[in-house]
């Protein structure tokens, strides 16, 4: 399982309460995007699918937990981002230029994608134009022109585009440089 893309392996702290990974506990009110399988998990009797009352229903197993850092007012796209097609877009701006990496909550095995394009700054927000296309991780194979725009630097909504992109929203999960867990 991966905690803010970090392999945990075993470093949980059960004691004391409330629980730590990678000496790091979640505050109450903490927003985090879990990725497993929706699945009924009776536990060996009826799993009753059919009633609504009954809460039969988990993530299980759990593949990873990401963690919404605070918005740091910062005019910086870099960073880790989710996006509404559930897939994570790794995103690095250096100057007014932009690549991203996107991957699908599956690691890829549904889709990838590269994005290069250039950001503007407008009265209204932000403006992000530029190509994108699929890479062989995936089973999707497309390409096309893309246009972003944001009112900040945490957000963005598709404009436009061409190639039967899939996703309309970006929401940042947390930016580059920060740490997220402790290395070693």
């Amino acid at each position: 399982m991966l905690f803010n893309v970090f392999p945990i392996n075993g470093r949980v702290d059960l004691e004391p309460f409330p629980p730590r990974i990678f000496n790091r506990s979640l505050g109450i009110g903490s927003r985090v995007r879990v990725t497993g399988v929706l699945v009924p998990d009776c536990h060996g009797g009826d799993c009753e699918e059919d009633d609504v009352d009954n809460n039969n229903v988990e993530i299980h197993p759990v593949y990873a937990v990401d963690v919404f850092q605070p918005s740091i007012d910062r005019e910086e796209l870099t960073g880790a981002w989710a996006a509404d097609d559930a897939g994570t877009y790794y995103l690095r701006q250096l100057g007014d230029h932009l690549w991203w990496l996107g991957m699908s909550r599956d690691r890829g095995r549904t889709f990838a994608n590269v994005f290069s394009g250039q950001l503007t700054r407008t009265d209204a927000g932000l403006s992000l134009s530029g190509e994108w296309a699929d890479v062989p991780l995936g089973f999707i194979q497309n390409d096309g022109a893309l246009n972003l725009v944001g009112p900040n630097f945490f957000n963005l909504r598709f404009a436009s585009g061409t190639g039967n992109f899939g996703a309309r929203g970006w929401e940042k999960i947390r930016e580059a440089g920060i740490p997220v867990a402790p290395v070693g």
